[in-house]
């Protein structure tokens, strides 16, 4: 009998929860919309940024293939202690880039009167529930 009370209780906090997260405004909609858009057609570019930190290292372009070859291959390739510091340099490079391409998301995010935490949580429903992306194209359509 406690073990059916327990099933019943935790079945109703679930369908609460899954009701409330569902629970999502017409104009929050809208917002997340156009950042969701936004997202997708400016996403994070590594392979764009990549030459743009190795011209700031002193590894050449074609040393720099030759490492990510290797390194795609499986392989461990031998480097120097410069080409290492350097190494070090390009990923320090990529994640300040990918840094400042995140704070200027959440910066539009905030300007469009949204929370970071709400805009992830819209989304990760969005990406999962065809009946709310129908929902959604047909408010920004009107």
């Amino acid at each position: 009998m406690l073990m059916k009370k327990f099933f019943i209780t935790a079945c109703l906090f679930l369908c609460s929860f899954q009701i409330f997260a569902q629970n999502f405004k017409d104009e929050e909609l809208i917002k997340f919309y156009h950042l969701y858009q936004y997202e997708l057609s400016n996403p994070f570019d590594l392979p764009a940024l990549m030459p743009r930190c190795v011209a700031k290292s002193k590894i050449s372009e074609q040393r720099m293939t030759e490492i990510m070859q290797a390194q795609f291959q499986g392989y461990n390739p031998k480097l120097s202690e410069s080409e290492k510091q350097e190494m070090e340099k390009i990923q320090k490079c990529l994640q300040a880039e990918k840094e400042k391409y995140e704070t200027e998301f959440a910066k539009k995010i905030k300007e469009k009167g949204l929370t970071q935490k709400r805009y992830e949580e819209i989304k990760q429903k969005f990406v999962q529930d065809r009946n709310l992306q129908q929902k959604t194209y047909q408010l920004v359509q009107k």
